[in-house]
């Protein structure tokens, strides 16, 4: 396992750009988006609002959801325009992944009570963020498998679900973030609290991979044979976290889909 210094307040979100072979991820209260490539390392990017969640578009722009709306962010410029936004000032948006024929898929959150079940998930679809499942505390974990199958995790009620809210693992003392595939359809669920990441096989675990640090956020497959995991993480004051692990592994991920504007 390698550890990478990046002082993240709240790593989230990471993402692969197979275009260019670097790894980009968010530090939501950082209000920062950051980049890695071993020849240059981490370059950071400073927002206005915070960035959440990514998505591919191509080698210089991405899709980046901010706490109210979602917009096309061109690093090269240093220009954000926004796509679409939320009505609800009650809630910000969260964790997202892109379906496999490049739907965007983003939850929300109560900004002042994460108790409040009053997140959801949308999908951008005819310019418009349209809401597709309601009444969720913290929405996280959402990834889908080469079936286009979505899964999620609702982070305030410690479960993780499928796409039609069939509850599929319950925690007690952890929960669920954010997740990713791999190849053969096993999910890797982060743990905030759990030190690491649970895989899943449909709805029996198959095993835990430990982390050195508390507050695991989120994964993503990357690297040249699409072989490394590379794990997120936040700042507590104890340990390491809020640096970036990368680790190789013996299975590989699946290239992450290009955002559709559509």
């Amino acid at each position: 396992m390698n550890n990478i210094e990046s002082e993240n307040k709240l790593g989230e979100s990471p993402l692969w750009n197979h275009m260019n072979q670097t790894l980009y991820w968010v530090d939501i209260d950082g209000y920062k988006i950051k980049h890695y490539h071993d020849e240059t390392g981490i370059i950071e990017h400073k927002m206005d609002k915070k960035p959440t969640c990514l998505a591919l578009i191509d080698e210089s722009k991405m899709m980046v959801s901010v706490q109210d709306g979602i917009g096309i962010y061109d690093y090269r410029m240093n220009s954000y325009n926004y796509l679409s936004k939320i009505d609800d000032k009650n809630v910000r948006l969260n964790d997202g992944k892109c379906s496999k024929n490049g739907v965007l898929y983003i939850g929300s959150m109560c900004k002042n009570d994460p108790k409040q079940p009053i997140g959801s998930i949308y999908k951008y679809q005819n310019q418009c963020l349209e809401e597709v499942i309601p009444s969720i505390g913290i929405s996280n974990g959402i990834a889908f498998n080469s079936q286009n199958q979505m899964y999620y995790a609702d982070s305030f009620r410690k479960t993780i679900f499928n796409e039609y809210s069939v509850p599929l693992h319950t925690y007690e003392n952890c929960c669920p973030d954010g997740a990713t595939f791999d190849e053969n359809d096993q999910y890797y669920s982060c743990l905030w609290e759990g030190y690491g990441i649970d895989v899943f096989q449909e709805k029996t675990k198959v095993k835990h991979i430990d982390i050195p640090c508390k507050y695991t956020t989120c994964c993503c497959f990357g690297g040249e044979n699409m072989n490394k995991l590379f794990v997120t993480s936040a700042y507590n004051n104890i340990n390491d976290c809020g640096n970036l692990h990368v680790l190789d592994l013996d299975c590989n991920g699946i290239k992450e889909p290009v955002f559709s504007y559509n």
